[in-house]
């Protein structure tokens, strides 16, 4: 008998590697013509998502990561982050801009994580 990959043997490595981090959901608005934006942002939330930077001591390959970014976060295919929303750990915030990639890692037809390249803006 084979056993199939489930949605739980992710969830395993998220308890095991997930950090506390400051999530900041966009509430702004942006101007179709002139594209100017309005940055505000909902109150900040705290996840346990799997986090980490460019150049940590984390195997990307493990999590078929291939795309470099200034940081990664992983999470369940529940949870979900929007352009613009921001990412804050250990002072330095990210964010998910337009050029950062969204990915969903289905394995053997199960949905099992999605991943998020993240530009660093700034601290605090």
């Amino acid at each position: 008998m084979i056993k199939g990959i489930k949605t739980t043997d992710f969830l395993s490595i998220l308890s095991d590697l997930s950090s506390t981090i400051t999530y900041q959901q966009f509430n702004g608005t942006t101007d179709s013509i002139y594209g100017g934006t309005t940055y505000t942002f909902a109150s900040d939330a705290t996840k346990s998502w799997i986090f980490f930077k460019h150049g940590s001591k984390i195997d990307l390959a493990k999590f078929g990561i291939v795309e470099l970014a200034d940081a990664y976060v992983i999470m369940p295919t529940t949870d979900s982050i929007s352009f613009r929303d921001r990412v804050v750990y250990s002072g330095e915030k990210f964010e998910y801009t337009p050029e950062c990639l969204e990915v969903l890692r289905i394995i053997n037809g199960v949905s099992l994580f999605k991943y998020f390249t993240l530009k660093k803006i700034g601290t605090g």
